[in-house]
């Protein structure tokens, strides 16, 4: 599709939708260049006006709240911000319903989390805050030189059933993308996707960093020609960004790399700028750290997050999971949006199987939506490429049928050559970081 045409079909679409996606990348893109105490000032009324709204309307937050012997009028200054109790996924994710605004005046669209750090979750953002979010993408984009519309070919991973898949090949029709696949990464369809690459000639990669690496690793050692690709950026997302990495894909595709960092409740939570900052994404999401005891610096700590546009399904003070440590100074780049130095997230390992495939840790990323109210948790653990132990802590809601259906979706990837062992078991499980690594490798790259 031209990326004209692009543009144009997906303006239709939002405003169909009512998401004044267009409206809010022209409010982001001039409140970027204000500075940062006007920023914070931004985030502070907003703040003030959700936690008002979510006593008022939300019956979770009004019980916690007087529970708590919290009232909106005692938030006065933003280090008052202690005195309302966080959230984790587990109370969200027990307390759906109760989270949902009363006043019943937001349209909502439903999307779940990953279950990489804990159970699946579902979420409820309103139109609002959507519009928001795919802006704060569309602006970053602009960051590396990327117009709305311009074809792009994402590393991803694929739904498990019909009605999903279909969805999103609408969306990337939309979108003007291609879906490249990160649960099988074997030789026949890295060839697939290289000539693919070759036909498609996007403006930019956006997926999973390991995917990525995967396949450029992929093309520099079989010396496949990429000359006629004329890419523009890389966006690299969902596991950390180590500096080899980085490296290798701009070595082998010739431009540059960017980092985001996000989630399913909130969006793009950070993107790197041309001056390799990562910004928050300041009018959307305030970021608190909540610092560790054993850190004498008192930088470092969880980060705990609240959306500050979803009024229909309010997220204040969401413990995330992961560890990051806020920036003090700005960005030479000139934008006064505060900047995250450092973020310490979940990274997926593959699993390899005897006959070389390479499934990417996405595909078990997948599988806890489909199992809602049966597996609390679980985690893949291979120790060599004929035996993997699977763990699973059980739900509520766990019968004699469950594994029998959660080994046919693993099967579907790995195939019968592999072993799969069962530990199962009712306490929920941690690393010793805190987070949940739902796939453990213990095979060398070599």
């Amino acid at each position: 599709m031209h990326p004209a045409i692009a543009l144009v079909t997906y303006k239709i679409v939002q405003y169909w939708r009512n998401e004044r996606v267009f409206d809010a990348l022209d409010d982001l893109e001039q409140s970027q260049w204000r500075p940062l105490e006007s920023v914070r000032q931004r985030q502070w009324e907003k703040l003030k006006q959700l936690v008002r709204h979510a006593y008022d309307h939300v019956p979770h937050y009004r019980k916690m709240y007087d529970a708590a012997g919290f009232r909106p009028a005692r938030l006065v200054t933003i280090e008052d911000l202690e005195l309302i109790p966080p959230i984790s996924k587990q109370v969200v994710r027990e307390n759906a319903r109760d989270l949902i605004a009363q006043d019943r005046r937001y349209k909502f669209s439903e999307d779940s989390t990953s279950g990489s750090s804990g159970p699946t979750t579902i979420i409820y953002t309103d139109r609002t805050a959507l519009a928001y979010q795919h802006a704060a993408v569309f602006r970053a984009y602009r960051w590396m030189g990327l117009k709305v519309g311009e074809r792009l070919i994402r590393f991803w991973g694929t739904q498990l059933d019909t009605k999903r898949r279909t969805k999103d090949s609408v969306k990337d029709l939309l979108l003007n993308r291609k879906t490249f696949s990160t649960h099988g990464l074997d030789r026949e369809s890295l060839e697939m996707y290289y000539r693919e690459l070759v036909r498609f000639n996007p403006a930019s990669f956006y997926g999973f960093t390991s995917g990525i690496y995967e396949f450029a690793k992929f093309v520099k050692g079989n010396a496949l020609p990429v000359d006629e690709v004329h890419l523009k950026a890389i966006i690299v997302t969902g596991e950390p960004l180590l500096s080899h990495q980085r490296q290798l894909i701009e070595e082998v595709f010739g431009c540059r790399v960017f980092n985001e960092y996000g989630c399913a409740e909130f969006g793009p939570v950070a993107c790197e700028c041309p001056k390799g900052a990562l910004h928050i994404m300041a009018e959307n999401v305030l970021v608190e750290v909540e610092a560790a005891d054993d850190d004498a610096s008192r930088e470092r700590g969880n980060l705990i997050m609240t959306e500050l546009n979803n009024f229909g399904m309010p997220m204040i003070r969401y413990r995330m999971g992961d560890v990051g440590v806020l920036a003090d100074e700005s960005c030479e780049c000139g934008r006064g949006l505060p900047v995250l130095q450092e973020i310490s997230g979940r990274m997926l390992d593959f699993v390899q199987t005897a006959d070389g495939k390479k499934v990417h840790g996405m595909y078990f990323d997948y599988l806890p939506k489909y199992f809602i109210g049966e597996i609390h948790q679980f985690q893949i653990i291979q120790e060599d490429l004929q035996h993997i132990t699977v763990r699973v802590v059980k739900d509520a809601g766990f019968n004699e049928s469950t594994i029998a259906r959660f080994e046919e979706k693993l099967r579907r990837a790995l195939g019968n050559a592999v072993d799969l062992k069962y530990e199962i078991g009712d306490t929920p499980f941690r690393e010793e970081t805190g987070k949940h690594r739902l796939v453990v490798s213990r095979i060398s790259e070599g």
